[in-house]
């Protein structure tokens, strides 16, 4: 079981979250049992004096099996970063192949950025349930072979997004894993500390 701390500066912040090759619901995740790769952040840190949002409502997105502008122009940046060899931390990463849409992620991706704002929190777990992204995925009724999830806040554009992903070693891991092949994005501005949440599920389908 591997960590990545937190990274927060002024009002913004990302975590990563990542399951590869199994199956499990939430409570495994703090288990002493061995996982392949799993990453997960502590709360991040919300400042004293948060500014006063007026809540905007979010772009309809996977509901209807179509991709809003932000998700569209974030799923280009991703794959634009995984076409180039990198170097995440001390581990180099080859090119990896384009991720492609599926509805069923952006609809489990949407759901949590919409989340996350309207109840002002930053976590993978939903807050109350304490439902992984993994329950949330198998909820959603994709079965998967490996699955991962990073999320972002405070971040008002899809390249902002990608940058911050990148410089992080657990979340440009994530993003370079050449075992995911679809991919899910949600975005939604409004309420919340950081007024902007992005929220982007990994998945390799079961056949």
């Amino acid at each position: 079981m591997a960590f990545t701390r937190l990274i927060t500066r002024s009002v913004v912040a990302v975590s990563c979250l990542a399951l590869v090759g199994v199956g499990l619901d939430s409570p495994a995740l703090t288990a002493a049992a061995p996982i392949p790769e799993v990453a997960r952040a502590s709360k991040p840190v919300i400042p004293a004096e948060a500014p006063a949002v007026t809540p905007v409502k979010a772009v309809a997105l996977a509901s209807n099996n179509k991709i809003g502008s932000f998700e569209k122009s974030l799923l280009k940046e991703i794959n634009k970063a995984r076409s180039k060899a990198r170097k995440c931390g001390s581990t180099k990463y080859k090119a990896a192949k384009s991720l492609s849409w599926n509805a069923k992620l952006g609809t489990v991706a949407e759901n949590h950025s919409k989340d996350m704002s309207k109840r002002n929190y930053f976590s993978h777990n939903t807050k109350g349930s304490n439902a992984s992204p993994f329950t949330r995925i198998k909820k959603a009724g994709y079965k998967y072979k490996a699955a991962g999830e990073t999320i972002a806040a405070g971040y008002a554009t899809p390249q902002a997004v990608v940058k911050a992903w990148l410089k992080s070693p657990g979340h440009c891991k994530v993003l370079m894993n050449k075992t995911y092949t679809q991919i899910g994005l949600g975005f939604y501005k409004g309420g919340g500390t950081y007024v902007t949440y992005t929220t982007a599920d990994f998945g390799k389908p079961k056949k």
